[in-house]
């Protein structure tokens, strides 16, 4: 699927009057997604036991799901 095919997957099946905020928000969300299909069919995935141990190998709460 193109682009120009994906937005238009998007735009339909949004209602007719969506803000344009919100036109965004969702185009951002399939972005998003087909990004984390393509690194999961990828490999480039960890458990998330994996991720926690590096986050606070980093200094960052991975219990709390904030940084800092």
């Amino acid at each position: 699927m193109t682009a120009k095919e994906a937005v238009r997957a998007v735009l339909d099946k949004l209602p007719e009057d969506c803000s344009l905020d919100k036109v965004l928000y969702h185009l951002y969300v399939a972005q998003a997604a087909q990004q984390g299909l393509a690194d999961a069919d990828a490999g480039r995935t960890s458990r998330t036991h994996e991720s926690r141990r590096s986050c606070a190998a980093h200094g960052c709460s991975a219990t709390s799901g904030r940084l800092g």
